[in-house]
């Protein structure tokens, strides 16, 4: 049956339980049907019998229908215990009748109850060969609907004095009222409101079964669905961002030609009027500017380009890179060891420190007194770059989200933590997230070193 392992043997323990107690306190309303049942015999009034009639199945079906509940948990708990690999389908309907009669039939019997010879099988069978949704919710829904419809329609049917010879309706207040139905002349009457209960009853089952099914039904397919819409809009997302890393490629290996003209004019200028000292000042400084511009155009081209950095320059990069205007927050860098060397893509390492610092922005944008700290950490192997902010942070759910492409919860692309993962496993790296909601969020990249360029000091 599916519903596996959506609840502990114990729920169904507290079910009986419950059922034991509902039977005890619902006893004072059988007396209530056996008056029922005498003054319709004194008065010779058969809608005082069919009165009675309703109250009973009432009464029965609330006292049963946790029983049969909490059986059922039982049953599914045990079978996914003793058949832990799947088990032929009727294999299985026989384990789960035998446990859920068992338990129906000790309860009562415990109870000085008569158990009904059908109930059980009724129950079990419909539950059986009427698929049955695995959400947890509907799985709820769908068991206690059509188990309470059926139960009723079953104490209906144990009314009916013409089932009495197979064996329906052995309870002591149904055999009383089936003998007052045939005092009163009203057996074919009793037999008619029985079958007129049982059978819609029993149909409604069905069509509740049949609703909940294809509403679940419905339920994956919107869920799958949605999985599908999500894989497309991450394709296109990592198609957009492919598009636009060609074209930026494609834009930044142009800016070469410009910077080959400009050196080489540069150099005839020099050897035209570098004979004064501070003219050759002016043209070093022209030759070392395009030479730092093509260097940082490789490192855009080339992901795999390192160069040696300090600390200090990193930091005094990405704090250039930011726009101090209408910052109402408070940035703090603190820089351990600032002459410590490092090798890394300077602009591609660079910009994803920037893109954790601007996140921080946004997210104590609304904060009274926000304020982002950029600290680096000097360890023995290893050096840590810490992004903390006392914004609004991250909930739980969104935690592990965050680093998939195109995943945003403020209408952006989604592209900014997946680069920056990526740039940080690049260089070897990893990098972890701690949030809460209403304190803040803090990223920690660590860089492990390799001793022919980490650790040295300059």
């Amino acid at each position: 049956m599916t519903g596996k392992n959506l609840f502990s043997p114990l729920s169904g323990l507290l079910l009986i339980f419950f059922s034991v107690a509902m039977i005890f306190l619902l006893e004072p309303w059988l007396f209530l049907v056996i008056d029922k049942i005498e003054a319709s015999i004194i008065n010779m009034n058969s809608s005082l019998l069919v009165l009675a009639a309703g109250l009973y199945s009432l009464i029965k079906t609330a006292a049963a229908l946790p029983l049969l509940m909490g059986s059922l948990i039982i049953s599914n708990e045990a079978v996914n215990k003793l058949f832990p690999d799947k088990i032929n389908r009727y294999a299985e309907f026989a384990v789960n009748l035998m446990i859920i009669a068992s338990i129906y039939y000790l309860v009562l019997l415990l109870t000085e109850n008569h158990p009904g010879l059908y109930v059980p099988l009724i129950m079990t069978c419909f539950l059986f060969f009427t698929a049955t949704p695995g959400h947890k919710k509907l799985w709820v829904i769908h068991r206690c609907t059509t188990t309470a419809q059926l139960l009723l329609g079953c104490y209906w049917l144990d009314l009916s004095p013409s089932l009495g010879a197979i064996g329906v309706g052995k309870d002591e207040v149904a055999v009383s009222m089936k003998l007052a139905a045939t005092f009163l002349q009203s057996a074919a009457v009793m037999d008619f409101i029985s079958m007129s209960f049982f059978i819609p009853l029993v149909a409604i089952a069905f069509i509740t079964s049949f609703l909940i099914n294809n509403h679940y039904k419905e339920l994956k397919h919107m869920e799958k669905d949605k999985q599908r819409e999500n894989q497309l809009q991450q394709y296109r997302l990592q198609l957009v961002q492919a598009r636009s890393l060609q074209e930026m490629h494609s834009l930044v290996h142009d800016l070469k030609t410009p910077l080959t003209t400009i050196n080489g004019l540069c150099s005839l200028l020099e050897m035209k009027y570098g004979q004064d000292a501070k003219n050759r000042q002016y043209f070093h400084r022209i030759d070392r500017s395009v030479q730092n511009m093509n260097e940082m155009i490789s490192e855009i081209l080339y992901e795999n380009i390192k160069r040696e950095i300090t600390i200090s320059d990193l930091i005094n990069y990405v704090r250039a890179q930011l726009v101090p205007e209408k910052m109402e927050q408070q940035l703090e860098f603190n820089v351990e060891n600032p002459d410590r060397i490092i090798k890394v893509n300077r602009i591609r390492f660079a910009r994803a420190m920037i893109n954790l610092v601007e996140n921080a922005l946004e997210a104590t944008r609304d904060v009274k007194q926000g304020k982002i700290r950029i600290i680096t950490r000097d360890m023995s192997e290893e050096t840590c770059f810490s992004v903390i902010d006392n914004g609004v942070g991250i909930s739980t759910e969104n935690l592990n989200k965050i680093w998939i492409t195109g995943f945003s919860t403020k209408n952006t692309s989604g592209l900014g933590l997946s680069f920056v993962k990526k740039v940080v496993e690049d260089h070897g790296g990893e990098i972890e997230v701690s949030s809460a909601s209403g304190i803040g969020t803090t990223f920690n990249i660590r860089l492990r070193g390799e001793d022919d360029w980490l650790g040295k000091k300059s």
